[in-house]
């Protein structure tokens, strides 16, 4: 993989060995089918726990396998398992979180990352502490942001494998990883995956040489004496036993190494501790020189990045930010509802589901998720929207008052379309601002009294704030509309201010007339085709 500089050493190699699984929730099976190994994963791993003190087990950094394993026993042995839990994380025995789940970090907003820690984190609190150590294992490249989202919440080191690239002949395991905004945090490259050293247990009769083979190679690319083995894999029945193989390493290998069973913030603090001169990678990592970073996921399955987009948006810039207005005047912040509504999107974020890369059921399944999480955003926007609307003094103006709110964090100016319940009897009306003026609009339907038209919001609308306009009943004729001409033999239509042309591969020429500016092959789009998978573009057969 690297060209191997040659350098000889007194210092002992120091291996740390750390257990693990890596717990793909959904990807080639759903969720419902991958639990049902939980309960028998558990009861190896507390067995395990308690016949050994000494042991460490890292629960892949996130806190949902906790979740949906409590979730499938009856309530009097969940809470048992819990407490058991509790006792192991407090010991040091068992490292939980920071994560609620393995996101991808690409494909989803900077707030959904964000409350993905803060859920996991909260969750592991509650099992007794959170491990702090960033565990980027198998998502499809890393964003430029973070080590700066990590900095927030007090991790100073991750482990990475996908997306690092550094010159061949400069490669280490360890190097700072800088943000965008100066964050800088410590990063462990794994740079022979992490599963490097998986089933030792299973293998024991070739153990000590596969410990030996990985340590010596790893050594070559170090900083300090230590190097890190990964002792684990996907959805293992139960947690590898290695510490006997701990022992007869230390037998065996020594005086050139010294093998412990390790964990992610000890293994960052004996990194630290040699302060070594590291490289710095400043923002994102997304080379896929040393391993492979899979970029024909970003077009899979489309619509659930779609969904995705909408299901956030609705959370993050409507229900949330008007909830926190509504609840500074006086109304009740629904905090648990976001909580879960905020769960169920997050369980689509896991790194094999929202990049496409999963099998067709999870890809329905996740349309059920965010079809209930817009329900549940869309209900709680309007509440605090009906909530803010009935504290505004409306006695100024006409009958029927029209509020409309900006929820970006800019003053903003529009073309908004709206729908209003104006009487059928009223067949002309106006549509002014609170001081009288008249604001024009373009009607688009009447059917009945729903009234659909598109309103131009002449002033500026605060950020995160509102303004109020007033529809009057008029009685007078209504201006006539600009004349549009059209067509359909010439495929041509024009009003005062553009022309446009229908060309013959369907592509439109418009012709600005104001400026005489011409913009040709607009709307044309080719479909290439894919002959590829999930993961890959492959051009079709010609």
């Amino acid at each position: 993989m690297f060209k191997l500089v040659e350098k000889t050493t007194q210092t002992p190699t120091t291996v740390h060995l750390i257990t693990h699984n890596h717990w793909d929730r959904e990807w080639i099976f759903t969720a419902r089918y991958a639990n049902r190994w939980l309960p028998t994963f558990f009861d190896n791993l507390f067995q395990r726990l308690d016949a050994e003190p000494d042991y460490r087990f890292v629960l892949d950094g996130q806190t949902l396998i906790i979740e949906d394993y409590l979730q499938q026993l009856p309530p009097d042995e969940a809470a048992a398992r819990e407490r058991d839990i509790r006792r192991y994380v407090r010991s040091g025995q068992l490292l939980v979180g920071p994560a609620y789940l393995q996101p991808d970090w690409s494909l989803v907003s900077g707030e959904a990352l964000v409350r993905n820690l803060l859920i996991g984190g909260k969750m592991a609190r509650r099992y007794g502490d959170v491990m702090k150590a960033g565990w980027l294992l198998d998502n499809f490249g890393q964003i430029a942001q973070a080590p700066q989202i990590c900095k927030g919440f007090g991790i100073e080191g991750v482990f990475v494998w996908r997306g690092v690239e550094m010159p061949p002949e400069s490669v280490k395991t360890e190097f700072w990883w800088e943000a965008p905004d100066g964050s800088r945090i410590l990063g462990i490259y794994l740079l022979d995956s992490y599963r490097n050293a998986m089933v030792l247990g299973m293998t024991r009769e070739i153990a000590l040489e596969r410990i030996a083979a990985h340590s010596k190679l790893l050594r070559r690319f170090a900083t300090t004496p230590n190097v890190l083995l990964m002792n684990g894999y996907e959805q293992v029945p139960q947690p590898d036993d290695v510490l006997p193989i701990v022992a007869e390493a230390n037998e065996q290998l020594a005086p050139e190494m010294h093998v412990l069973q390790s964990t992610p913030p000890a293994y960052l603090a004996a990194v630290r501790q040699y302060q070594p001169d590291l490289p710095v990678l400043q923002g994102y990592l997304y080379s896929g020189r040393y391993a492979p970073i899979l970029k024909g996921v970003y077009s899979s399955r489309s619509y659930l990045n779609q969904q995705n987009n909408e299901c956030q948006r609705e959370l993050e810039r409507w229900a949330e930010k008007f909830n926190t207005v509504a609840w500074a005047l006086g109304f009740d912040y629904p905090e648990e509802r976001f909580e879960q509504a905020w769960k169920t999107l997050l369980l689509n974020h896991t790194h094999d589901d929202m990049c496409g890369c999963c099998i067709d059921p999870i890809a329905r399944d996740m349309q059920d998720r965010f079809a209930e999480v817009s329900r549940m955003a869309r209900v709680m926007s309007s509440e605090s929207l009906r909530a803010i609307t009935q504290a505004i003094d409306t006695s100024a103006g006409g009958e029927t008052a029209v509020v409309i709110f900006n929820p970006s964090s800019r003053p903003r100016r529009e073309v908004v379309g709206i729908s209003l319940e104006i009487p059928e009897a009223v067949a002309q009306f106006s549509i002014c601002d609170e001081n009288g003026h008249i604001i024009p609009y373009q009607l688009v339907s009447r059917i009945g009294d729903k009234t659909d038209l598109y309103l131009w919001t002449t002033h500026v609308i605060p950020a995160v704030g509102y303004r109020t306009y007033f529809v009057i009943p008029e009685h007078k004729e209504p201006a006539a509309s600009p004349q549009v001409t059209a067509s359909a033999s010439e495929r041509v239509m024009e009003n005062e201010y553009l022309h446009v042309k229908i060309n013959d591969d369907g592509s439109l020429t418009i012709r600005e007339k104001i400026h005489n500016d011409v913009y040709e092959n607009l709307g044309y789009f080719e479909d290439g085709g894919d002959a590829g998978d999930t993961y890959d573009y492959s051009y079709p057969q010609q």
